[in-house]
């Protein structure tokens, strides 16, 4: 019941936000009383936060799976494409109450979540370099603060408002010319054949990794 409780939870946050979900509308599609949701939980301060801690677990178990499956390139391609995407589509209105009404949660939970992808990316950047794709004298650290900028002026800011094309393709222009930067000719050649395959499908394919987002 717990796991039921929390996933609806989620699902409710992210429709409505957190300021105007209540105990109550959580347990109204459960069908059960406010005396079951105490008896794992003390109060829905404490439902967030382990709602938190759901989507955490979801999105770096996700990324860790995706990973398997990529090369460096196409994995820092697929995964920056998608939290472009999904940057630009969310319902913001969980994150707005998240950071307005809770900040030290909302700054804990960034915090720890972006520790754990971090580390991944720096690990994925070390095996491109290891296999001849990126260059032996990138930062990782660096790279990635880079990517990062981009990523943060397209979906976070209104920088790019005066260029009239569609936000997602910006992508494009600046995340993807970034990464060639510090490819080798054979990542280079890894990366324009990868590109060929961002149409319809491929993009579909990615989103099977992020379903948690949903």
């Amino acid at each position: 019941m717990k796991e039921k409780i929390l996933h609806t939870a989620l699902d409710l946050f992210m429709k409505y936000g957190i300021r105007d979900m209540s105990i109550q509308r959580i347990i109204e599609p459960l069908g059960i009383s406010t005396k079951t949701v105490y008896k794992y939980f003390r109060n829905k301060e404490d439902i967030l936060e382990q709602v938190l801690a759901l989507i955490q677990e979801n999105r770096f178990n996700s990324f860790k799976a995706y990973k398997e499956e990529r090369n460096a390139v196409s994995l820092l391609l697929d995964t920056w494409y998608f939290a472009v995407e999904s940057g630009l589509n969310v319902n913001n209105k969980f994150f707005e109450d998240l950071a307005y009404y809770y900040p030290e949660l909302n700054t804990r939970f960034e915090h720890e979540l972006g520790e754990k992808i971090w580390e991944q990316f720096r690990i994925v950047i070390s095996d491109g370099k290891r296999d001849g794709v990126f260059l032996t004298a990138i930062h990782p650290d660096i790279a990635l603060e880079g990517i990062s900028l981009f990523y943060n002026a397209i979906t976070k800011s209104n920088k790019f408002d005066k260029i009239k094309i569609p936000k997602c393709n910006l992508f494009f222009h600046t995340i993807v010319p970034f990464i060639r930067g510090f490819c080798t000719s054979k990542g280079i050649e890894q990366l324009e054949e990868h590109l060929k395959s961002f149409n319809e499908y491929h993009i579909n394919s990615i989103h099977k990794y992020a379903e948690f987002y949903n």
